[in-house]
């Protein structure tokens, strides 16, 4: 079984924390970038909470992000999906795709 690393934890104790998420996902996507192995430099973030009532997307993110503040400079990357309970189960019906595209910088971009 895969554990968490140090900062993937922070991201997730944080966001608990603060947000009180009814859904969370928090995923390690370093290893398909061009970083050395057990990276934990590029995250993807599906997260459901109340307190995202009456914010827009870009209200919502900046919550996000604002929680998360202090990872930052060990932070590469991070791809938010943040959403309302309501939105979450009307619009989504609970699922999302909640994947990145592959990486095409650094020495895996084919010349």
């Amino acid at each position: 079984m895969k554990t968490n690393g140090p900062v993937q934890n922070r991201i997730e104790t944080k966001l608990k924390s603060k947000l009180d998420p009814s859904n969370l996902i928090v995923q390690n996507e370093s290893s398909q970038h061009n970083v050395p192995r057990n990276s934990e430099t590029h995250f993807r973030v599906l997260i459901v909470s109340k307190k995202f009532d009456g914010l827009n997307a870009l209200q919502r993110h900046r919550k996000v992000v604002d929680v998360l503040r202090e990872e930052f400079p060990q932070i590469h990357a991070l791809a938010i999906e943040a959403y309302t309970p309501i939105q979450w189960e009307m619009d989504l019906n609970g699922k999302s795709d909640c994947r990145s595209p592959k990486c095409l910088g650094g020495s895996k971009t084919k010349k």
